[in-house]
C-alpha cells in the first residue's frame, strides 16, 4: 500500500508543476487550484554574526490547520556570501520534533535532496512526500522540513530564500475535494548580516587582579542558580573586551559571593593588559554553559543596545554591577556536538533527556547540562533553559 502511494503522489507532484504556486509577483493562473493557504519562512529569521562563524537555518511551513502531503521547494542564498556545510531533514525521528510537526517520517519519504551553483547563487532543491497513512498523524501547524548549516565566508548582507524565478509547489491531504494544490499566501526569507571577523589584537590568559593593566572587577549571575547550589564552583568565564580600536579575550574564574544571601552572585576580577590608555570599553562575557552578553553599562538589568560601551577601566576601586542581568544558560550543544552560541530545540532536546535520568554528582564534580548548579540533572534544568529562549543567541555587537 505504501509502494503504490508513493507512486501516486509523486506522480502528483510531477503533473502539478505546471499549476505552479510561485512567491512574489509571480501570479497563479489556475483559477481555483489551490484549496488553502500556508506560510513559509526560515529560522532564525535575521541573525548578526562574523565571518567564520556557522548558523543552522530552519525552513518551515505553517500550514495552519491543513494536512501536508508533499513538496517540491527550491531555495536560493548568496553563495558569495554564505557556504552550505550540509543539509539535513527533518523527520518525526528527530529528536525534540513531534509526530505533526515534521513532514516526512524518515529520510527515505525525500525524493531529491540535491544542491547546485551557478555564478552568483546556489540552490538547493527538495522534494519529498509523505508515508504517513494515519490522518490525525499527518503534519500540520508549524512544520520543519529541512535544517541547512551556513557558514559565513564574507561580510555584507546575505539572504537565503526560495528561488521565486522557479516553481514551488506545496501538495495538502485535502478529503472534501481534488484540489491537493497549497498556495504560499505568505512568505519571508532569512536576512543575515554578516560583520568583518573579530580579530583579537591580545590573548592573554592573566590570574584575576594580576598582570599590567588597569583592573577590572564585576559582579555577575548566571539565570537559574540559586543562592544554595552547590555545583557552580570554577565556572570560567570568557571576556572579551572592546574598545579603543581594540580587542582582546581573557579567561578569568568567576568566584561565588559568600555575603550574598537572596542569590548567587559572582566576582570577577582580573586586569584587561593592554588596555592602561584606553577610553570606555564593553564587555562580551560567557559563561560555560551560556550565550554571550553584552555588557556596557553599571548597573545594566537589559540588553545594551548601543554600539561600544560606557565601562572606565581608570577607577582601581570600582566594582561594575551586572548581577540584575543574568548570563542566559542553555548553550549545551550544536549541530556538530560542541556549544555553537544558541539556544534551540537541539539543546532543548539534549538538556531534557538528561533531565529524566536525575543524575546526582559530589560538589567538586561538573554536569555540563546542570544549568542550576544543583550538582543534579533534573527537571528544574529544563526550566531554566525555557526561561533563556528570549534570548536564543550571541549578542555580538
Amino acid at each position: 500500500m505504501k509502494k503504490f502511494n508513493l507512486i501516486i503522489l509523486g506522480m502528483l507532484l510531477i503533473t502539478m508543476a505546471g499549476g505552479i504556486y510561485l512567491v512574489g509577483k509571480v501570479a497563479d493562473t489556475r483559477k481555483g487550484a489551490a484549496y488553502a493557504g500556508v506560510s513559509v519562512g526560515f529560522i532564525p529569521n535575521t541573525k548578526t554574526l562574523s565571518v567564520g562563524e556557522t548558523l543552522t537555518a530552519t525552513m518551515i511551513i505553517n500550514s495552519n490547520q491543513e494536512k501536508l502531503s508533499g513538496v517540491d521547494i527550491n531555495i536560493r542564498y548568496d553563495k558569495s556570501k554564505l557556504r552550505v556545510l550540509s543539509s539535513r531533514i527533518v523527520t518525526t525521528q528527530t529528536p525534540g520534533i513531534g509526530e505533526n510537526n515534521a513532514l516526512f517520517i524518515n529520510e527515505s519519504d525525500v525524493l531529491t535532496l540535491t544542491k547546485n551553483e551557478s555564478e552568483n547563487s546556489g540552490y538547493i532543491n527538495l522534494a519529498g512526500i509523505s508515508m504517513e497513512e494515519d490522518v490525525t498523524k499527518m503534519a500540520s501547524g508549524v512544520v520543519q522540513l529541512l535544517k541547512i548549516d551556513l557558514e559565513a565566508i564574507a561580510a555584507g548582507e546575505a539572504h537565503l530564500g526560495l528561488w521565486q524565478q522557479d516553481s514551488n509547489t506545496i501538495v495538502g491531504h485535502n478529503v472534501n475535494g481534488n484540489d491537493k494544490g497549497l498556495s504560499i499566501t505568505d512568505y519571508s526569507e532569512g536576512i543575515y548580516l554578516i560583520n568583518e571577523p573579530i580579530v583579537p589584537t591580545l590573548t592573554p590568559t592573566p590570574t584575576a587582579g594580576t598582570g599590567s593593566g588597569p583592573r577590572l572587577r564585576f559582579r555577575l549571575t548566571f539565570s537559574g542558580v540559586e543562592p544554595n547550589a552547590e555545583c557552580v564552583t570554577n565556572w570560567p568565564l570568557s571576556v572579551i573586551v572592546l574598545g579603543n580600536g581594540k580587542t582582546a579575550v581573557y579567561n578569568v574564574i568567576a568566584q561565588k559571593m559568600t555575603e550574598v544571601t537572596d542569590r548567587a552572585v559572582f566576582l570577577a576580577d582580573l586586569r584587561p593588559e593592554g588596555f592602561e590608555t584606553a577610553g570606555t570599553v564593553a564587555l562580551f562575557i560567557k559563561g560555560p554553559k551560556h550565550i554571550q552578553m553584552k555588557y556596557g553599562k553599571d548597573g545594566q538589568n537589559s540588553p545594551y543596545g548601543m554600539a561600544g560601551g560606557q565601562i572606565l577601566l581608570t577607577d582601581e576601586d570600582k566594582t561594575y554591577d551586572f548581577s540584575n542581568y543574568p548570563l542566559l544558560a542553555g548553550d549545551v550543544t550544536g549541530p556538530g556536538g560542541g556549544r555553537d552560541g544558541l539556544i534551540n530545540v537541539l539543546d532543548f532536546s539534549l538538556v531534557k533527556t538528561k533531565a529524566g535520568t536525575h543524575q546526582t554528582v559530589a560538589e567538586t564534580d561538573y554536569l555540563l547540562e546542570d544549568l542550576d548548579g544543583n550538582c543534579q540533572l533534573a527537571p528544574q534544568d529544563v526550566e531554566v533553559l525555557k526561561q533563556s529562549l528570549s534570548g536564543k543567541q550571541d549578542e555580538l555587537y
